[in-house]
């Protein structure tokens, strides 16, 4: 509720949002508790997207090394 005092929001405005939010959620861990192919697709897509994610920081390492020795 601290939220609210810096926002234009209302607590009904964001009960209202946060309803479909709440049923994405739930819905989605209904369908990957229920169907293991829906939680291997999931897990595979996952295990990918993890080897881009070392890719991605390695670049950004990089990145701020360059940064730092320009600035130096």
């Amino acid at each position: 509720l601290i939220f609210l005092k810096h926002s234009s929001w209302s607590v009904k405005t964001l009960a209202l949002w946060s309803i479909p939010c709440l049923i994405a959620i739930g819905v989605s861990y209904l369908l990957i508790e229920r169907y293991r192919r829906v939680e291997q697709a999931i897990r595979l897509l996952v295990e990918r997207l993890s080897v881009l994610t070392y890719v991605y920081v390695f670049l950004t390492v990089v990145s701020v090394i360059a940064i730092l020795l320009r600035n130096i």
